[in-house]
């Protein structure tokens, strides 16, 4: 049989796998839970015992290219969930901010470096990771 196990207070799926039926409650350890199924940890989770995805944030980027100047600035939404992990992968030349912890509900980005930045917005489980790239000309 087919096996998910996850956190039983989070959801978030750690591993799955196959076993034999009468293996299936050995997969777990202390604080998981094993059940037949199959999902995909990185778009799914477990709630309430069934298989859902996992949902998306609901902010938006104002826009996805800026001047290179250093003060025009692009904006991720206002309601970030709090805390969520932003960190900024940087063309060569730029330097590499430090991942920042977002409490404000809003992530800005501006640079004077030209180039492509790859940006990874990590809201807390079980809302999804998110990916932006944005463009400084």
């Amino acid at each position: 049989m087919n096996y998910i196990v996850y956190e039983t207070t989070t959801g978030a799926i750690v591993r799955s796998g196959e076993c034999q039926d009468d293996m299936l409650d050995d997969q777990a350890r202390v604080g998981e839970t094993a059940i037949e199924g199959e999902a995909d940890d990185t778009t799914q989770y477990v709630d309430g015992g069934l298989v859902a995805s996992r949902p998306e944030i609901t902010a938006l980027w104002n826009k996805t290219e800026v001047a290179a100047n250093g003060s025009d600035t692009a904006t991720l939404g206002t309601s970030l969930p709090n805390p969520t992990e932003v960190s900024v992968s940087v063309p060569d030349g730029a330097v590499a901010p430090e991942t920042e912890i977002v409490t404000s509900g809003t992530f800005s980005f501006a640079t004077p470096i030209a180039g492509s930045y790859t940006i990874n917005v990590i809201p807390p489980f079980p809302l999804r990771p998110h990916t932006q790239i944005i463009a400084a000309i």
